[in-house]
């Protein structure tokens, strides 16, 4: 979990979406879901393909508020603008809840994969599927947000070295024609 460091006492802070520290956070959900084979699988051999595993989704709903200290001591978003990359906190001229909400959707914007941070534990590779905000009687200056996050999984990108495409073009036609097809000359 990140941590600050507040009039020399290390304090552990809940909630983290990249750059961006959470005030309050009022649920989380994380699902794993896993696709399963529906198919007949043989038995007495290592089974590999029966399973895939989706993308985790995150589904999280909180608030900003504009004095963090305020409620209890919570320091969870101390600082809204805490580690955040000056050019995304520039322009940015209302009080600390509006400005958490709007570097999320900067970062909604941008796309760019970021890092989820929660009591659960760190999930990486994270991008918004969708990002919504609302505002209920009794908020004051507080700004509440839902969003929802999938993992972007990343695969190893495969290498091929003396690659022949032409002539494995014609390879396979020509194992076809060993097979009926009609022949095909190699390009």
């Amino acid at each position: 979990m990140p941590s600050i460091n507040l009039f020399g006492v290390p304090v552990t802070l809940l909630s983290k979406l990249g750059d961006v520290f959470i005030d309050a956070v009022d649920s989380v959900t994380i699902n794993h879901e896993t696709l399963v084979t529906k198919n007949p699988v043989e038995t007495g051999t290592n089974i590999t393909d029966h399973t895939v595993n989706l993308p985790v989704t995150i589904s999280m709903s909180g608030r900003f508020v504009d004095s963090p200290l305020a409620k209890g001591g919570a320091v969870s978003g101390f600082n809204v603008l805490a580690g955040v990359d000056a050019g995304l906190a520039s322009g940015l001229t209302a009080g600390l809840a509006l400005e958490g909400w709007q570097l999320l959707e900067e970062m909604n914007r941008l796309g760019d994969p970021f890092n989820v941070f929660i009591q659960q534990g760190t999930y990486l590779n994270m991008v918004f599927s969708s990002l919504s905000a609302s505002r209920q009687k009794g908020d004051g200056t507080s700004q509440r947000f839902q969003a929802e996050m999938t993992e972007i999984i990343e695969v190893a990108a495969l290498a091929l070295t003396n690659v022949n495409v032409a002539a494995d073009i014609a390879h396979t036609a020509n194992m076809a024609t060993a097979l009926g097809a009609l022949p095909v000359a190699p390009l």
